[in-house]
């Protein structure tokens, strides 16, 4: 049995769920299904999927780019020496 002074979870807890489980509700008559899956996966792994999920970089668009200046400029109160602009 778990505790609040227990840190570990036996692993009897997790290898006895099903492979995966369904709930349907109804609501506002609507049929709505639910579906838990389980899936076993490293510790390394989940690191890596989520480390990978934020290496998506956004590049300010060049219309966008003057406005974002002059707004940064109005907020900090002088000219950022750490930003290049792209000629």
């Amino acid at each position: 049995m778990l505790t609040d002074n227990d840190p570990t979870v036996p692993y009897d807890d997790y290898t006895d769920l099903a492979a995966s489980s369904s709930n349907t509700y109804n609501i506002l008559d609507t049929t709505i299904t639910e579906v838990v899956k389980k899936e076993a996966i490293t510790n390394y792994d989940y690191e890596s999927q989520l480390n990978d999920s934020r290496r998506q970089i956004k590049v300010i668009k060049k219309e966008y780019y003057n406005r974002i200046i002059q707004e940064f400029r109005n907020i900090v109160g002088n000219t950022p020496s750490f930003i290049r602009t792209v000629r």
